[in-house]
């Protein structure tokens, strides 16, 4: 079963994670979850200056949930953050280049083009891709089911005229 945590706005997320600083940077996007939505990711930039892309002071937060990527940029030392979040049902492409200490993900989202992601550790790159691939399957059942079920319903309708007639 999935943990529940609720803070004083009445926020809801459901996580299995337990890792403090983890359940920290949640807190700091909860008003960007849905009701329901599951916390399955959260991964941080690398402050290490050997790696490209590294952010020494506020490196970017990623919190990956069953139904989207939430990108936290935070800036000023912490003091203001800018949030993208990129649904998996509007992104086209995730694509995921794996360097010599770290890894990079390039996230297409329609209309808006790419947004670039350095410096995650391999690990975390390689989990977040899995965990789009899961969505996508997931929703091409959900679409091929409704699709089969409004194809029966078509048929069914034929049969009554026909029954009709």
């Amino acid at each position: 079963m999935f943990g529940r945590k609720t803070n004083e706005d009445e926020r809801n997320y459901d996580t299995e994670i337990t890792d403090k600083k983890a359940l920290k940077e949640i807190e700091k996007i909860a008003d960007r979850l849905e009701p329901e939505e599951e916390v399955l990711l959260v991964t941080r930039q690398t402050k290490n200056p050997l790696k490209s892309g590294h952010s020494m002071f506020t490196p970017n937060t990623l919190v990956v949930t069953d139904r989207k990527i939430i990108l936290r940029d935070p800036s000023a030392l912490g003091l203001r953050q800018n949030l993208e979040s990129f649904r998996f049902d509007s992104i086209v492409d995730l694509k995921l280049e794996r360097g010599v200490f770290s890894a990079s993900i390039s996230v297409n989202v329609a209309g808006l083009g790419f947004s670039r992601i350095d410096a995650i550790s391999k690990d975390d790159a390689e989990q977040i891709l899995r965990i789009y691939q899961e969505a996508v399957r997931r929703q091409r059942g959900m679409k091929q089911l409704a699709d089969g079920e409004q194809a029966g319903s078509i048929s069914d309708e034929l049969a009554k005229l026909a029954n009709l007639r």
